[in-house]
């Protein structure tokens, strides 16, 4: 019998996220986030869900904020949801008793039978569960969106500047997978429920060229324009986005090596789903 692969979140990777995200940078980051969701809302979310929650450090923020929602921590990892609890168990009982954590592949189009008001997807550091996931036709992106992926990964800045990828395959692979999470997402919400996304950033998000802004809103399902003759299905629309400098973008300069990746810090968008 074939040995199951080992998800890398439970092993290594898990050790190394585990070690940032415990850090003063991201400590300061997370409760920005959590105090930035709690200043956006009149009224406690029904059910907010946390996107690939890791060890629950912002879980365990907003069951302080947020003292009537429930709440919902998703993780692929083990290892880390393991953490998350341990870290709940230090919680006052009426914060801790409300949060549910749940170990599932992501993306997973059949989790929720009720629809949560908030999703948060918050420093993503995906990863397939197994070498090969994320394919785009089981997740329901229509053969016009993968088209709009691939006119997106050879696309040029004017003047003939291209947009950074020396693979555009990979480039579209990239793009594919964002948007399946970001498809996931949209199912986890009610309709007007909000997402708030929370993402390395080396720039405010006006400041993003056409192309890269094009890029961005296709992934993250908002791109309301025509591309090479088609439009891609819309999900969401966007209401707000804020900047923050921070050392949270160590995190992607260890990946990649690259001396931009150094300077920055994170972007938080506001969705609405539509």
């Amino acid at each position: 019998m074939r040995k199951k692969r080992q998800f890398s979140y439970d092993g290594d990777v898990g050790r190394w996220w585990l070690r940032h995200s415990l850090d003063s940078a991201h400590g300061r980051a997370y409760r920005n986030v959590a105090n930035f969701i709690r200043d956006s809302f009149v009224r406690d979310p029904r059910l907010m869900v946390d996107y690939a929650c890791g060890p629950g450090n912002l879980l365990a923020l907003l069951s302080l904020r947020f003292r009537n929602s429930k709440l919902l921590g998703l993780d692929g990892s083990s290892y880390l949801l393991g953490l998350a609890r341990r870290r709940f168990a230090l919680l006052p009982q009426q914060c801790a008793e409300r949060i549910t954590l749940i170990e599932t592949e992501l993306p997973n189009l059949s989790l929720l039978r009720s629809k949560a008001d908030l999703a948060i997807f918050c420093f993503p550091n995906m990863v397939p569960f197994r070498e090969g996931d994320f394919p785009a036709k089981e997740f329901c992106l229509s053969e016009g969106d993968r088209k709009v992926a691939r006119s997106l990964s050879l696309a040029e800045e004017p003047g003939g500047k291209d947009t950074g990828s020396p693979d555009p395959a990979a480039n579209q692979r990239v793009l594919e997978q964002g948007r399946c999470v970001s498809f996931n997402l949209r199912r986890l919400l009610a309709p007007g429920g909000v997402c708030v996304r929370v993402e390395y950033a080396t720039m405010q998000r006006h400041e993003l060229s056409p192309c890269e802004l094009s890029l961005v809103s296709y992934e993250e399902g908002s791109l309301d324009s025509i591309v090479d003759g088609r439009k891609p299905r819309l999900w969401f629309r966007l209401l707000a986005s804020a900047y923050f400098r921070s050392r949270v973008l160590e995190d992607v300069y260890e990946q990649t090596s690259d001396e931009r990746d150094r300077e920055g810090g994170y972007l938080i968008t506001v969705l609405r789903a539509i």
